[in-house]
């Protein structure tokens, strides 16, 4: 910081003494200035290297969704499929041999342990940690906290499957052999359990259904705020903007019914070809 120093000369008049004293308080100004200057450089360049780290989570997070929703619409059809055969066993009395049905993931690499790729926040907890979000325009900010909470419901969704895929699967192992542990045999369960086992998978549907919908808002988020040119402006507008987003991501990613119908009945025909013996994944 600068700092003003007193003349060497011997101050004589008062003319000498105010000079003096405005003098030293240009000096104090331009001190202050110059100070408040580099801080706000200094901000300026922490918002913008923040918003940069920001986007590049974004950007990750933008992939994972699109490919987690792949994987709940593979999810979903083997819920299905899985239904459809323990109705198909109550229907015969428990006579129709059939393999067990196995989920079909697409293709990924898998970084968590129940195949789904996470959608990260490091970025915006450790800002919001030390403060940093602060930096932010308050409608910038407050667009991303709205990604972020619908990422705390994503991640709160999937402890809930993990629960019930772990109640499943607790459930199929009763009823597998050692040498395929966790392929459960259907003619080996009662009606009663079958029912029972069916409640299970319809319970896993209707939250992998939702875990869904969660993500298919995360996308819509992400993609409005990795946008061109989004206008951030507090207000009735913003939250129209991102509310369009979201619902352009939800129509574009449906729960296809139909779709998963045929992808159903494909896999059986190709079951019928197969020899009728039991085989398939674990659950997951």
């Amino acid at each position: 910081m600068l700092e003003p120093h007193a003349p060497h000369e011997t101050i004589h008049t008062w003319k000498d003494f105010f000079i003096h004293i405005a003098a030293i308080a240009v000096g104090l100004l331009i001190a202050v200035g110059l100070e408040q200057s580099v801080e706000a450089l200094h901000r300026l360049h922490e918002r913008h290297v923040l918003e940069d780290e920001l986007r590049t989570e974004c950007e990750t997070d933008k992939v994972h969704a699109e490919t987690d929703i792949a994987e709940y619409d593979a999810r979903m059809t083997w819920l299905l499929g899985l239904k459809q055969d323990i109705d198909t066993m109550l229907a015969t009395g428990g006579n129709a041999n059939l393999p067990y049905r196995q989920l079909h993931s697409p293709p990924h690499l898998h970084d968590s342990g129940f195949g789904l790729l996470l959608i990260i926040s490091n970025v915006w907890e450790t800002a919001k940690s030390d403060g940093r979000l602060a930096l932010l325009p308050e409608g910038v900010k407050a667009t991303y906290g709205v990604f972020y909470r619908h990422i705390d419901q994503y991640n709160a969704s999937n402890l809930a499957d993990v629960e019930l895929a772990r109640q499943q699967q607790a459930f199929a192992d009763q009823f597998s052999d050692l040498r395929q542990f966790g392929v459960p045999v259907l003619s080996r369960m009662s009606a009663d359990q079958l029912i029972a086992y069916r409640k299970l998978v319809m319970e896993r549907f209707e939250q992998t259904r939702a875990a869904k919908r969660v993500v298919t808002f995360i996308l819509g988020d992400v993609t409005f705020l990795l946008g061109p040119h989004p206008n951030f402006e507090v207000g009735p507008e913003l939250t129209q903007q991102l509310l369009k987003a979201e619902n352009e991501a939800r129509n574009a990613h449906p729960d296809d019914f139909a779709g998963m119908a045929d992808a159903i009945d494909a896999e059986d025909s190709v079951r019928e070809k197969a020899a009728a013996k039991p085989a398939g994944n674990a659950l997951r």
